[in-house]
């Protein structure tokens, strides 16, 4: 049984899942089949929790995830928690010296609202954007996983413990991967140290907006337990097209002003000690 040596620590809604799918169709590569099993990540969630974002946290079970890998040189996994989970670092250096760390930022005001709007969606999240946001900043000691919003935001506090644990980490972009996936895939491939040009790469946006198709699948699938037994019931190879059925694609409702305004003036700071940490400045600098 293969040990993970490559570890995907982008932030939540950066496009973490649609480079973790193109990574996983390379003949280089096995990658673990359930893409976040946050296993290094020490928070605490509730049983129901666990069960609905198939958390693994038994050493046993973390182990089984892997054992498809054969000959591939890179194994790995790809947990957004590693990012934002102080802990998180320190106990995958512990167990992975060695192991090469990707990273994907994004525009924190944009990823944060991404991030409210799927929790709107999945029934997690039920104040505005702009309350959200407000009562996180005004008591961030209650922020509860996985709903950070400012929290998951903080890159400058963040990147410090890989770049200061491991020798090998490469920091993406998610506007750069937005517009050049393959391009951006590519230098991961090269990076990582396999083929960079097999398979040819169409990568295709994963968990993209969506809204419900009727509001019967609102009330259902905004309902942790409905959820819990759907996935208990469909299985893994038709859930694709059981969130089409229930799905659909949709263009963003448009951000509040006024908190993007707020997020903008807490996050503004971060930007040059991320330019400082990654030799570049992000791409919202400009903005």
């Amino acid at each position: 049984m293969r040990d993970p040596n490559f570890f995907l620590v982008g932030a939540a809604k950066s496009g973490t899942t649609s480079l973790y799918v193109s990574l996983a169709s390379h003949p280089e590569i096995f990658l673990s089949p359930l893409k976040e099993p946050h296993f290094f990540s020490t928070f605490d969630v509730d049983r129901r929790t666990a069960r609905l974002q198939r958390i693994v946290r038994d050493e046993q079970g973390y182990r089984r995830l892997f054992s498809g890998a054969t000959t591939e040189p890179v194994v790995g996994e790809g947990s957004t928690s590693y990012l934002w989970d102080p802990e998180a670092p320190g106990r995958i250096a512990q167990a992975a010296p060695d192991a090469r760390i990707v990273a994907i930022l994004r525009d924190p005001v944009d990823r944060a609202y991404s991030h409210y709007l799927d929790d709107v969606r999945q029934g997690f999240e039920s104040r505005t954007f702009l309350d959200a946001v407000t009562q996180e900043l005004e008591r961030p000691e209650e922020r509860r996983w996985p709903s950070a919003y400012v929290g998951f935001g903080r890159y400058g506090e963040q990147l410090p413990r890989y770049l200061d644990r491991f020798d090998d980490v490469l920091v993406l972009f998610f506007e750069d991967f937005a517009s050049d996936a393959s391009g951006e895939t590519r230098r991961v491939l090269e990076f990582l140290g396999v083929d960079p040009h097999h398979p040819p790469f169409e990568t295709m946006p994963e968990n993209p907006y969506a809204r419900p198709r009727t509001e019967l699948a609102r009330r259902l699938f905004g309902f942790a337990p409905a959820r819990l037994a759907a996935r208990a019931v469909v299985p893994a190879s038709l859930w694709p097209a059981a969130r089409r059925l229930v799905w659909r694609r949709d263009e963003k409702p448009p951000v509040d002003p006024r908190a993007a305004a707020l997020l903008d003036e807490v996050f503004r700071p971060d930007v040059p000690r991320i330019a400082e940490l990654v030799g570049v400045e992000p791409p919202w600098a400009r903005r």
